[in-house]
């Protein structure tokens, strides 16, 4: 459920702008909405997040950690079950370098909202566990949903990028690709 503002005053009574490296266990089935969503609490920031132990984690929910932009490196999600993104969910996350999807992932965003990796200015590549370990953007073959703006102003991805699209996928929302010039 993230850190309560009581339990940061009670522990920090200097207010020190805390750096939280979290490591989401097998127990975890879901991350709630704005959970470690630094962008709306200046508090703290996220610098690492590990999911190579939540093996059961299916649902990543809205800006469950938007505006962490001091999160940097690959977001590997390939040990996880997840199959939703929740809209802005890692928004402004301009540390990121690289994300490894898991196969069973459903939704990016759904048709209401989207936004998801917006603003990774940094994101290199996106691929998916088994697949290709070379490509610039791959997506998992059961994916149904990229929500709006969902990968809006991804701006480091190599030139020429293709953004192959799975047969599955019935629903991409405006601008999901949008300002990610490269695609």
């Amino acid at each position: 459920k993230g850190i309560k503002d009581k339990w940061y005053t009670d522990n920090f009574p200097e207010n020190p702008k805390l750096k939280i490296s979290l490591a989401i266990p097998e127990s975890v089935k879901e991350i709630g909405s704005y959970a470690f969503d630094t962008a709306n609490n200046p508090k703290y920031t996220v610098v690492k997040l590990d999911f190579s132990n939540a093996k059961n984690l299916i649902k990543i929910n809205t800006q469950a950690f938007k505006g962490c932009i001091e999160l940097t490196g690959v977001l590997d999600l390939s040990n996880t079950k997840l199959e939703s993104l929740g809209k802005f969910a890692f928004c402004e996350c301009k540390g990121l370098t690289g994300i490894i999807f898991p196969q069973t992932l459903k939704e990016i965003g759904n048709t209401d909202g989207g936004s998801v990796f917006k603003d990774c200015t940094n994101l290199q590549f996106v691929r998916v566990a088994g697949g290709n370990p070379s490509a610039n953007f791959e997506l998992p073959n059961h994916l149904e949903t990229i929500g709006y703006q969902s990968f809006y102003n991804c701006s480091s991805l190599p030139a020429n990028t293709t953004a192959i699209i799975p047969e599955s996928v019935t629903f991409i929302g405006n601008e999901a690709f949008n300002r990610s010039n490269n695609i």
